[in-house]
């Protein structure tokens, strides 16, 4: 197997594949009574589909929190992003920004070239934002205008999903 070349690295840090969040009591009662709310009212409404997506979604939701998040290995390298084994060039990355507001929100943000594809977000860790900025403008443009996290990023994290 041909080994690829990503280039020198220049940041390198280790975060877990996602945030997991401590949840109480109160947290499962309230989705459990959503879920057989929304199952109810599909059944009553006869649209067994729906009733099936609730059902697939709880347990993908309870399957997903119920194993350890796998720890992704990021590098910022002289050519592009590393996350693991999957390699952005710096040419396919139309813009970056910085959400840092610890302790809720430190993420770093990639937007592709292809217009079709969301942005994806990097948890900065410990890592000092102000150093990735510097270096990341030195292959790639910042969009200023993004000052606050994506809608669903802030669901996702207030819904502890």
């Amino acid at each position: 197997m041909e080994e690829q070349n990503f280039g020198q690295t220049v940041h390198s840090w280790t975060v877990p594949e996602y945030h997991q969040y401590e949840r109480g009591a109160i947290w499962y009662v309230i989705a459990f009574t959503l879920a057989g709310a929304g199952i109810l009212y599909a059944l009553y409404s006869r649209n067994f589909l729906f009733a099936f997506l609730i059902i697939i979604l709880s347990l993908i939701i309870f399957l997903h929190h119920t194993r350890e998040p796998a720890n992704l290995q990021i590098a910022i390298t002289e050519l592009g992003i590393l996350i693991n084994n999957k390699f952005y060039r710096f040419r396919d990355i139309s813009s970056f920004w910085i959400i840092y507001e610890p302790p809720l929100t430190k993420n770093l943000y990639f937007q592709l070239a292809e217009s079709f594809r969301p942005p994806f977000a990097v948890s900065l860790a410990d890592e000092d934002p102000l150093t990735l900025r510097r270096t990341l403008l030195q292959y790639v443009a910042e969009d200023l205008d993004k000052k606050e996290e994506p809608l669903s990023d802030l669901l996702w994290r207030l819904l502890k999903l």
